[in-house]
């Protein structure tokens, strides 16, 4: 573990974020430490002293980011202003494409870093996104759609995750990438919109 100075939640937030930003624009050997501490204006030197190397770095990055999104998706859940099917949409937008007009050309080795230095740790939290989604879906209308076709709130929530995993790999931007979650939320929910 990296040394604990004394420093304000705010700062290091900043410090991850820009650890975050910098490993989803340029891919984890690409970044440096350098990099990081340039964008979260502070030393080299200081950045270390919060971080012991950038591994450490990386998988307390990749973390802070999962939290974010996890916080992004439950008020996405949670909006009762609109239908349950753009929280949906707005939750797998959330939980997935949140990165996507963010990513350089470089990131291409985030998953083998990722398998490398965080373990189950982004299985465990799509295990989390399935379990929100299936309980929001449980407890609202569709819950009745998933009966009718014979399939549980978690099957659904599991297809909509692997769904959104599949077009995250393919579109070409976010706005894309809603667009296609918008269409697989509609197939997924057609006699909801006669209700």
């Amino acid at each position: 573990m990296g040394k604990t100075p004394s420093t304000t939640p705010d700062r290091r937030v900043g410090l991850l974020d820009a650890a975050l930003a910098n490993f989803v624009r340029f891919g984890f050997r690409k970044t440096s430490m350098d990099d990081v501490a340039r964008d979260a204006g502070i030393s080299r030197q200081a950045l270390y002293a919060h971080f012991a190397d950038k591994e450490e770095l990386f998988r307390q990055a990749m973390r802070h980011g999962l939290d974010v999104a996890m916080t992004a998706v439950d008020v996405a859940l949670a909006d009762e202003s609109v239908e349950m099917d753009v929280r949906l949409v707005r939750a797998v937008d959330a939980w997935l494409g949140r990165h996507l007009d963010r990513q350089g050309t470089d990131g291409s080795d985030l998953g083998e870093a990722a398998r490398v230095l965080l373990g189950t740790l982004f299985a465990d939290y799509g295990a989390i996104f399935v379990k929100k989604i299936t309980r929001a879906l449980a407890e609202s209308p569709l819950a009745i759609v998933c009966k009718e076709t014979k399939t549980t709130p978690q099957q659904f929530a599991e297809t909509l995750l692997s769904c959104g995993l599949g077009w995250k790999h393919r579109a070409r931007s976010r706005a894309e990438f809603v667009a296609q979650i918008e269409v697989a939320v509609r197939l997924m929910t057609p006699k909801a919109r006669n209700r």
